[in-house]
């Protein structure tokens, strides 16, 4: 059947194969953390840092199923993605949030975020791509489910957008 089709059907159904072979393995790896973990993040009504480090860190295969989220927290710090040492435990709002999302998904296409990274920033791109809701606020505390929302959103958006951009 495939020697049938002509060279440039060819190339789009290897692009279509290996965007969604790559989609497996993003969501293989960002929700094969420990049902423990995400069942807490579920449960949150205020989101920590630790958390949303974990997601991130385990999204970018710096951290294993049973690493803490102190020590998700060090290997973002190592990765250059968060700037200093913060509790675990601390509430983490929308913007700071964003932050890290940004830096999980290596988002680009904000030319203000570009000349002054920042997670108001990031914010704001995120919230432009409706990866964060409308509604939010910068300064707000999300819930767990919001932070599994964000998540699975980015991912997404990004994996479409990577395929696409990997197809031109």
């Amino acid at each position: 059947m495939i020697q049938n089709c002509n060279k440039g059907t060819k190339v789009v159904m290897k692009k279509v194969i290996m965007f969604i072979s790559v989609q497996i393995l993003f969501c293989l790896a960002a929700f094969s953390q420990s049902a423990d973990k995400v069942s807490q993040l579920i449960q949150s009504q205020k989101v920590t840092y630790g958390q949303v480090s974990y997601l991130s860190a385990v999204s970018l295969g710096l951290a294993q199923n049973d690493s803490t989220e102190a020590e998700a927290i060090d290997l973002l710090r190592r990765a250059g993605i968060l700037s200093n040492d913060i509790p675990a435990q601390k509430e983490i709002n929308y913007a700071n949030t964003a932050w890290i999302l940004v830096n999980t998904f290596k988002a680009n296409g904000s030319l203000w975020l570009k000349m002054f990274p920042s997670p108001r920033y990031a914010f704001k791109l995120l919230k432009a791509q409706g990866i964060i809701s409308s509604a939010a606020d910068p300064h707000q505390i999300p819930t767990g489910r919001d932070i599994l929302n964000m998540f699975t959103d980015g991912m997404s958006f990004y994996q479409q957008k990577n395929a696409h951009n990997n197809m031109e």
